[in-house]
């Protein structure tokens, strides 16, 4: 149930004899980017302004609790606990057959009665298949797994007894309001090193801002010597935020990749998602979280000398995110992505650049509780095609297609995975016709990548080699180039646990698996994120590593 479902029962004095509640990322103090703040070291400021939300929403939850009426009458506990701490300690066979008996740390779990003892503290080690020991005896259920344990395992009692004492109920302590940094850094910048050749791609050295992570997720070129790829980074000079996550432009002059400074806004959370480049002007897209942790779509604007935070509209309550980008001119630029009101439903979202200003276009949402477009291809003022994801009330997930003629976007068909769910990542156009790529997912094959082409009408399948990746594949990108089709993505090498860059090759309708370069050698994961062509070159950027930090990648085929 979703937790407005406890405040409910709370309030009816409905309330069931077991409640488990888990809060989302961003109020059990890890965090979730880019939906809330980013979590850091322990004890830094960013960090702490996060404990003091998780903080908040405990407190308001156990006063509700104490508060309601139900509360006073029988025998109640709240139990408050952690999932890990920041080490392996463990004790009492919580290691089970780890004949170290390592566990996940000392954490700290408190157990409110409404006429239990008050202020005592336990001094018997206990792990968490003591409490769910003591949960199982509370409801009368046998015992599971290393709760059978009794020889080790105890269950908590001297917390839960009974002595009589008088409810109380409690009131939420304030937490202090603190400010998160706001980052100002100075970052060097260099050259990846990397340059390895292999199936007609060449590893390019690219542009790098601090020794931090850094990573490329989109490209797009309106000249060959006027390529432009975007992403983040994550500072780390000693006078920056280095728990922030700031965005990224490098450019391509013809000769070299550099690093063009950025504006940054919000709350330490800029990230750059999709990039448009036509006529010397370039449009970067992606998400900002603003001063209250909500998401904002974030656009940014090269006019030929600088980068600015574009006045773009900034719809529904909850959030709204841009995914990718695309132009046809400099007064005909689209950008796509999703936005949530109050009602926790996603809806597709459409914004279109007439060269003066940014407007939201009204366009489809045929599934129930969520709808989103993550790439477009804008071709011209009457044909703009957009993919994503739509989810029903039942069945799996389908590919979502849509498709603007000048004055209204439709829907259409997408090829049907059977059993299987299935999202479109990247959409693209040329002689070849209408191509998008994503992946499909069930719980037999894993993630698979998907194709589909439109043709005679209709979205159909593209049958792809067996040899097209592993169980966890999936294409982010595809582009035409002379009559040629590439899509990039990654899969996952099952030996290593990395992920490794996946290239295909499209040529009549068929596509074949490209052994690109690899410049983390095996060190570490390799991934592409984003493809396109200008003349006789097409790039695909993303990232790699050899063990240690992410380093940006672009290659080139020529």
């Amino acid at each position: 149930m979703p937790a407005e479902q406890l405040s409910d029962d709370l309030s009816s004095g409905n309330v069931p004899a077991f409640n488990y509640v888990i809060p989302d990322e961003c109020h059990d103090e890890h965090g979730d980017p880019p939906y809330c703040l980013d979590s850091g070291n322990i004890g830094d400021p960013q960090d702490q302004k996060l404990v003091t939300i998780g903080d908040k929403v405990l407190g308001d939850l156990v006063s509700k609790i104490t508060n309601a009426t139900f509360w006073a009458k029988g025998n109640n506990a709240v139990v408050v606990t952690y999932d890990e701490g920041d080490d392996n300690v463990g004790c009492c066979d919580a290691g089970n057959t780890d004949p170290n008996g390592t566990g996940g740390g000392q954490v700290a779990t408190i157990v409110v009665t409404n006429h239990g003892r008050r202020g005592f503290q336990d001094p018997t080690p206990y792990n968490h298949f003591s409490l769910l020991q003591t949960i199982q005896r509370s409801l009368g259920l046998g015992c599971l797994e290393f709760t059978c344990d009794t020889a080790n395992v105890k269950p908590l009692a001297p917390l839960f007894a009974i002595t009589g004492s008088d409810s109380v109920a409690t009131r939420p302590v304030a937490v202090p309001n603190l400010t998160t940094p706001t980052p100002t850094p100075s970052e060097p910048t260099s050259l990846t090193t990397n340059t390895p050749r292999a199936g007609g791609w060449s590893v390019v050295r690219s542009a790098l801002r601090g020794t931090g992570d850094n990573s490329l997720g989109a490209v797009a070129a309106s000249a060959p010597d006027d390529v432009w790829a975007v992403g983040n980074f994550l500072p780390d000079t000693a006078t920056s935020n280095q728990d922030a996550t700031l965005s990224l432009a490098n450019h391509f002059d013809g000769k070299t990749w550099s690093v063009v400074a950025t504006p940054n806004t919000g709350a330490n959370f800029n990230t750059l998602f999709g990039v448009a480049a036509k006529g010397g002007k370039a449009w970067a897209v992606g998400v900002r979280l603003n001063s209250d942790f909500q998401d904002r779509a974030l656009i940014e604007a090269w006019d030929g000398a600088q980068w600015t935070i574009a006045d773009s509209p900034q719809p529904e309550s909850e959030r709204n995110i841009l995914f990718g980008a695309s132009a046809t001119s400099t007064s005909d630029v689209w950008a796509v992505g999703d936005q949530e009101g109050s009602n926790g439903r996603f809806e597709t979202l459409v914004e279109h650049f007439d060269g003066t200003r940014w407007s939201v276009v009204p366009s489809a949402n045929p599934g129930t509780t969520d709808n989103h477009l993550y790439g477009v291809k804008a071709v011209g003022p009457e044909d703009v095609w957009a993919v994503g994801q739509q989810v029903g009330a039942s069945g799996p997930a389908q590919a979502l297609i849509e498709h603007w003629d000048g004055r209204l976007w439709s829907v259409l068909p997408s090829a049907g995975h059977g059993t299987a769910s299935a999202m479109l990542f990247s959409v693209t156009t040329g002689d070849g016709g209408v191509w998008a790529v994503g992946q499909t997912d069930d719980a037999v094959a894993g993630s698979r990548p998907l194709i589909e082409r439109f043709v005679d009408g209709a979205f159909a399948n593209v049958s792809l080699s067996a040899s097209a990746g592993s169980i966890f594949t999936s294409l982010w990108s595809i582009t035409e180039s002379h009559d040629t089709v590439w899509a990039v993505g990654t899969f996952e090498d099952v030996a290593s646990g990395n992920n490794e860059p996946l290239i295909l090759r499209g040529d009549g309708g068929k596509f074949s698996v490209v052994n690109g370069p690899n410049p983390s050698g095996g060190a570490g994961s390799d991934i592409l994120a984003g493809v396109a062509g200008v003349g006789d070159t097409v790039w695909a950027v993303g990232l790699y590593d050899t063990g240690g930090n992410r380093l940006t990648v672009a290659q080139r085929h020529q």
